[in-house]
């Protein structure tokens, strides 16, 4: 069967359905649907993820707009780093399961999908790796 639990209402809301809707509805369809909107949502994504790439080349090949980009991403940096060291923040994410510190089950999530992805043999672009910038 393809429902071994009930889905996250989040889910259910992003291919348009009630929850009674879904419940009310034959596995296979309720399948179908999600499939369905996987592909509207990476034929979107494609185009975007393109988009970007050549977004970014363009800027890296105008010496002024690639100072500026820098610029931008050093002050996006200083304002990530007080927000990462706030206590007020790191109290509010922890309240709400969130919690970003080393131990944290967002950063323990994200490293186990990480570690699943190079297990099943995903190879990081050249760009995310190399030390040259």
């Amino acid at each position: 069967m393809f429902l071994s639990r009930p889905l996250p209402l989040s889910s259910l809301g992003m291919i348009g359905l009630e929850p009674q809707t879904a419940h009310d509805m034959r596995p296979e369809r309720l399948k179908s649907l999600f499939i369905q909107s996987s592909l509207k949502t990476a034929d979107h994504l494609i185009h975007a993820v393109h988009l970007g790439k050549y977004t970014h080349a363009a800027l890296m090949r105008d010496p002024e707009l690639r100072n500026r980009a820098g610029e931008w991403w050093d002050v996006q940096e200083q304002e990530a780093d007080a927000i990462l060291k706030d206590e007020g923040v790191k109290k509010a994410a922890k309240v709400e399961e969130l919690a970003f510190d080393d131990e944290g089950p967002l950063r323990t999530r994200a490293r186990t999908i990480v570690d699943e992805l190079f297990k099943r043999g995903f190879v990081p672009s050249e760009h995310w790796t190399s030390t040259n910038s």
